[in-house]
């Protein structure tokens, strides 16, 4: 049978809490990679650092889904959404269908001329 533990007995009681410190006011967080700035409306062409190498990407799978540009390029699903926006904004991929796969609607050779020309 094993032996009982109790909690060491309390020698007297507290008459009074002491007062908890104010709080101090919340550092300011710093912006990380994928934060934008407030009041942002629309994205820029070619904004974020993946937009092209994305852009790329999907058209060579053939494939376009938020979850796949996460796992390629190792980005938060909210960043992988906004490029795959910019994307569809740009004619590279359709408007999302629900939870099918985008439809891819530019070439390789359509998408590098459109890179070239409106974005540099």
């Amino acid at each position: 049978e094993p032996a009982e533990v109790s909690p060491p007995p309390i020698n007297e009681p507290a008459d009074e809490v002491s007062e908890v410190p104010a709080e101090t006011e919340p550092a300011q967080e710093e912006l990380t990679e994928d934060a934008e700035p407030a009041g942002e409306e629309a994205p820029v062409p070619g904004g974020d650092e993946f937009f092209v190498d994305a852009g790329r990407f999907v058209i060579e799978k053939n494939n376009a889904t938020i979850g796949l540009l996460q796992r390629k390029f190792r980005i938060g699903f909210n960043r992988a959404a906004r490029i795959m926006d910019e994307l569809c904004e740009h004619g590279v991929v359709s408007e999302s269908e629900g939870t099918k796969p985008r439809r891819v609607l530019m070439t390789m050779a359509e998408f590098e001329n459109y890179v070239s020309n409106e974005l540099m």
